[in-house]
């Protein structure tokens, strides 16, 4: 495997890791029991950087494809 290939592959797991701390921390938003606005607003904050994370990983294993052909 080429040392891009190793770059990318570990920006990939870098963005899924943050991808998953997103994800744990809106579920501990929404377990919580008062729905306070602040934290409704931080789910809110937090889902759009976790799709907005999703574009790029899809961005990067597109890029990552086409460097396999």
């Amino acid at each position: 495997m080429s040392e891009l290939m190793f770059l990318l592959v570990d920006r990939q797991e870098a963005i899924l890791a943050a991808i998953s701390e997103k994800d744990a921390h809106i579920a501990v938003l929404e377990m919580a029991p008062n729905k306070k606005t602040e934290n409704i607003e931080e789910v809110e904050k937090l889902t759009k950087e976790k799709l907005r994370l999703q574009q790029v990983l899809k961005d990067l294993v597109s890029e990552h494809y086409m460097c396999l052909c």
